[in-house]
């Protein structure tokens, strides 16, 4: 069979068909199916509703601007789009092994990529060749005899948008293993409430460098630091914290003080002082602190500088209005101020280090984003980037050496690679949504994302379905690294995403942290011995037949038999 309409692809009638021994990388043959036109939205419209309007009275897909409160919506615009709805055959598998996917591109740009914990940005369907399922496009172009295609490896796109077949290029294997799953970080200690957003979010800290998470739980006379391990998944120890006692419950935040013993905790209230202690996260005693008089702080990221630790954030007071926080090796802390004049617009990032300074990022209220630097003394702040329209988030990302700023211009959305050193864009993605750089709120806490170098973690908006995406600054292809649609961004954002460890960890709605490892395919070393018995196999030679010599532990990745 060969799939055209109306595309036009080359016929596949004598094309060898591979055989993957091992992993190997295949490219797809589309052999069924053709395209379908759809309607898509092009773009959104801004309105401002009547006293008597809501929602309803506008197309499906309608939604607020900020929230209902500013009465204000952004209306679909609808148009048609060319899709392909095609079968391509990678390979034959005359083993009965099954393939597993590892890597997909489409158009040569990676849609999927197991290794990595990257999903899938794209819909497609694999079969690995044991399959027994009839995929709906073969049905719908052959009819009820379609049958499974069994013993070939296939992928089927389904809704790609494209005006001529797209390429299609994988990487598969018939020696690999598979991971993900759920699994539960169990208390040792007694269970505590169900946890809500602000438990779950900013009484919760994170710290990848010692694979722990700090929980603060509310004993019957004073506050508790709960150590999670998310490698054994088990509570390792509970401790009191000294001086908690009479602080009421949903008014502290937690930061981890990264690669320490050592955590920040700030206590609230209404009637008791407000402090800042650095605790002792081995005995629960204070190492210092700070009472704070007219202000409120809220920090919201740290970065290590030298020997010390930096906290920055705002303070909802008069003085400092934006603080920081300087913790010495000792736990010693200090408070002082980044600048009496910056005027903020979204939250502060973790920015670029030197063997001096160090900084960080934050979007101003003016349509700017300024870097400030601190060199062990003193902060000076500067504009390195001003937007034609609203930035609605940004990140720095050290490996690329942009900072990735969102930004809507006139009503069109834009990612803007822009040089921090010149102010320059370097490059630009058009997508058709607005995202955000959410690292933290009041309710969800703080430093909840941890992409690899050349990424970007991201969400959609703040209050939309719960969803984490992943930006691959590099290929421009946006994925989904996370997402539980039952609950909104605000409440899923409590949870902690590390795409260094292909997982995420979420505690909201749940009186236990919960770890949902991304499912992941990790292509394993084949036996040499093993690789030349399946392909000698091919030429009729039974293992019986075959004698080894000097072949013990002798591995190879495999390759292809066309």
């Amino acid at each position: 069979m060969s799939a055209d309409r109306p595309f036009s692809v080359s016929k596949v009638l004598g094309r060898s068909i591979p055989i993957v021994i091992g992993t190997a990388k295949v490219d797809g043959i589309p052999v069924i199916g053709g395209a379908v036109t759809t309607q898509v939205v092009t773009g959104y419209s801004q309105q401002t509703l009547t006293t008597l309007q809501s929602l309803n009275d506008f197309p499906p897909g309608t939604r607020w601007v900020g929230d209902a409160f500013s009465r204000k919506v952004e209306v679909p615009q609808y148009g048609t789009q060319q899709s392909a709805m095609l079968g391509y055959l990678l390979a034959f598998d005359p083993f009965g092994d099954g393939y597993k996917l590892i890597r997909l591109e489409v158009n040569n740009e990676v849609v999927f990529d197991a290794e990595n914990g990257i999903g899938a940005s794209e819909t497609f369907r694999f079969y690995g060749g044991d399959h027994t399922a009839v995929d709906p496009i073969a049905t719908a172009n052959i009819g009820a005899n379609a049958g499974a295609w069994q013993r070939f490896a296939m992928v089927y796109l389904s809704g790609f948008a494209a005006d001529s077949a797209p390429s299609v290029k994988a990487v598969i294997s018939n020696a690999a293993t598979e991971g993900g799953g759920t699994q539960e970080i169990v208390w040792t200690g007694a269970t505590p409430a169900i946890f809500t957003q602000n438990a779950a979010g900013r009484a919760a800290a994170y710290d990848p460098t010692g694979d722990v998470i700090y929980q603060l739980i509310h004993g019957s006379a004073q506050v508790y630091l709960a150590v999670l391990d998310t490698v054994t998944h088990t509570e390792r120890y509970r401790i009191p914290l000294e001086g908690s006692e009479g602080y009421e419950p949903n008014i502290e935040w937690i930061y981890a003080i990264r690669g320490s013993n050592f955590v920040l905790v700030r206590f609230g209230s209404p009637t008791l002082p407000d402090l800042n202690i650095v605790y002792d996260v081995t005995t629960g005693k204070i190492v210092s602190s700070y009472t704070e008089t007219s202000t409120n702080f809220n920090w919201k990221i740290g970065f290590p500088f030298g020997s010390n630790y930096i906290f920055t954030g705002y303070a909802h007071g008069d003085d400092p209005p934006f603080p920081y926080a300087l913790i010495d090796i000792t736990g010693n802390i200090s408070i002082g101020t980044v600048s009496d004049t910056l005027v903020i617009g979204g939250d502060p990032v973790y920015g670029r280090q030197t063997a001096g300074t160090v900084s960080f990022f934050i979007q101003s209220s003016g349509g700017t984003v300024k870097e400030a630097v601190f060199d062990g003394d003193a902060w000076t702040v500067a504009t390195v980037y001003t937007s034609a329209g609203v930035p609605t988030g940004a990140w720095y990302d050290p490996q690329t050496g942009y900072l990735i700023v969102f930004e809507t211009v006139a009503g069109a959305y834009f990612i803007r690679y822009v040089n921090p050193e010149t102010g320059s864009i370097a490059d630009s993605v058009t997508v058709d949504r607005n995202y955000f750089i959410t690292t933290g709120t009041n309710a969800t806490g703080n430093e909840r994302y941890w992409p690899k170098p050349g990424y970007v973690m991201m969400t959609e908006g703040r209050n939309d379905d719960g969803r984490v995406y992943l930006l691959n600054i590099g290929s421009k292809t946006i994925t989904t690294f996370a997402e539980n649609t039952a609950i909104d961004n605000i409440d899923f954002t409590t949870g902690i995403f590390d795409q260094n460890k292909l997982a995420y960890y979420q505690a909201f709605g749940d009186d236990v942290w919960t770890e949902y490892r991304l499912p992941n395919t990790i292509p394993g070393a084949m036996a040499l011995q093993d690789l030349i018995t399946k392909l000698a196999s091919l030429a009729g030679y039974g293992p019986s037949e075959l004698t080894f010599d000097g072949f013990a532990g002798l591995a190879t990745t495999g390759g292809l038999v066309s």
